[in-house]
């Protein structure tokens, strides 16, 4: 029932140091009593509030681009504790992340061949074996296409899986160009930045044999807040405030 409390060494008391009542000065402590059932038990009656405002801004940074371009969004959300790509238990601490897979593209006339946004790409992996994928964007000066795989992939025509991309696959080949020639995975390519005409630029995902993984644990988190609406595009220049107030 207490809600404060003082200490107070009296002098010449049994057990007391010295230094505690020097030349007659009395130390004093402030008792700090944590809530019922102690500091966190209660976060919102503790605080006093029961809504939180959350800010985040989109837009586009060459340094670590992983914020897409020439492709639309239409839904916002919140994930609680996602993890490290590493890691079931490891805390993500990145400040910016990116879902999407990526694939280093090569090949004759690179520049040329286009990959349409939303377009379905795929590659034989092995005999009666195919990667689906659709492609989130294209970028045909650094030859990167990303590209996510909804779970409605997963159908009997390729036995209930989701077969990933792979630089080891009996045929290098992204099909589904929608103009030019296909072009084959760089598995020479493994970096996070490309130099092209004296130029560096950033690839936003850290590639291996001309794959890039996810950049945390798609598996993790809980997913506590969803909004879907009209689909939004991006542009170069576009820069998007999201403000979400969550009640509790």
């Amino acid at each position: 029932g207490y809600t404060k409390g003082i200490i107070q060494f009296e002098p010449g008391a049994p057990g007391i140091p010295n230094d505690l009542t020097n030349s007659g000065r009395i130390a004093k402590f402030n008792v700090i009593i944590p809530p019922k059932g102690g500091h966190g038990y209660d976060i919102y009656r503790e605080l006093g509030v029961y809504r939180v405002l959350i800010y985040s801004r989109y837009n586009t940074d060459e340094t670590n681009p992983d914020t897409i371009i020439g492709n639309d969004f239409a839904r916002i959300g919140i994930i609680k504790n996602p993890t490290k790509i590493t890691s079931d238990v490891e805390a993500l601490n990145i400040s910016e992340v990116s879902a999407l897979k990526a694939l280093k593209l090569t090949g004759v006339a690179s520049t040329l061949t286009t990959y349409a946004v939303d377009s379905k790409i795929t590659q034989e992996i092995s005999t009666g074996t195919t990667a689906i994928g659709f492609v989130a964007s294209w970028n045909n000066v650094t030859g990167v296409l990303k590209y996510y795989q909804p779970v409605g992939l997963a159908t009997v025509g390729v036995g209930y899986k989701i077969n990933d991309f792979s630089s080891t696959g009996s045929s290098l080949v992204i099909n589904g160009a929608t103009s030019g020639a296909a072009l084959s995975i760089d598995t020479s390519f493994s970096s996070d930045n490309v130099v092209i005409n004296n130029r560096t630029y950033q690839l936003g995902s850290n590639f291996v044999a001309g794959i890039a993984s996810a950049e945390y644990n798609k598996k993790s988190g809980e997913i506590i807040y969803i909004d879907n609406r009209p689909p939004i595009p991006r542009s170069a220049s576009q820069k998007e405030d999201i403000k979400i107030v969550l009640e509790f």
